[in-house]
């Protein structure tokens, strides 16, 4: 019995250790994710969440975890050369946990509620980059694929081209059909004036069927000619 009752304070020692440790760490690391906030130095916050400790404590805490997420995003944009990042103006970890959490809120509205005009100029207003959307769609969104159509659609419809045929190229990476995606394509590429581009989307189309001829009727061309 008496082995049973040391095991158990040895445990308990154990845990106490730990939890000091995690506190005195998270703390710590909390500190300078902060600071560089505070200095813009988002970049660094790459590196930062490369290092087991800072990963652990975002496993451990919520506006961490938060934070992490915004760096993913960032790194995409990075990637991909948007000018405007998720974390650009931002000097405080609430500040991103606001930003990234109210974005998620935005897309549920849209999924939920049917807030099409909320979620178009919330992503105007904010300025929320492709790969951000990309991002709240592939963690937040049930049916990705046909989210990923419908906020394409939505940006077709407020004149926002680049970004509508971002969000088609999206939808064919999960899965979209192939002729409805051309189409489409070719269809803001008509809208924009961009008649090269959308004779090559028509181009692409290997088996044409009826949902061609529907768009051929709208724009007023023969496939092929």
């Amino acid at each position: 019995m008496d082995k049973i009752k040391e095991e158990i304070e040895k445990d308990k020692q154990e845990i106490e250790e730990r939890q000091a440790v995690f506190k005195r760490d998270y703390y710590k690391y909390r500190k300078i994710a902060e600071q560089y906030l505070v200095q813009e130095s988002y970049s660094d916050l790459v590196p930062f969440f490369e290092q087991e400790a800072a990963i652990k404590i975002s496993q451990l805490d919520n506006t961490m975890a938060v934070l992490r997420i915004a760096v993913s995003i960032y790194q995409m944009e990075q990637e991909e050369n948007v000018p405007i990042k998720i974390l650009d103006g931002l000097h405080t970890l609430e500040e991103v946990e606001q930003v990234y959490l109210t974005s998620k809120f935005i897309l549920w509205r849209l999924l939920f509620c049917d807030e099409k005009k909320e979620f178009i100029d919330y992503v105007a207003d904010k300025q929320l980059s492709i790969p951000h959307i990309k991002y709240l769609i592939h963690t937040s969104a049930f049916e990705k694929a046909d989210t990923a159509f419908q906020i394409a659609m939505l940006f077709k419809e407020g004149g926002y081209f680049g970004k509508a045929f971002a969000m088609l190229n999206y939808f064919n990476e999960l899965g979209g059909d192939p002729e409805l995606v051309y189409c489409e394509m070719a269809d803001v590429c008509f809208q924009a004036r961009q008649y090269k581009a959308a004779a090559d989307c028509i181009s692409k189309i290997q088996n044409p069927s009826g949902l061609l001829n529907q768009y051929e009727q709208k724009w007023g061309i023969t496939y092929g000619s």
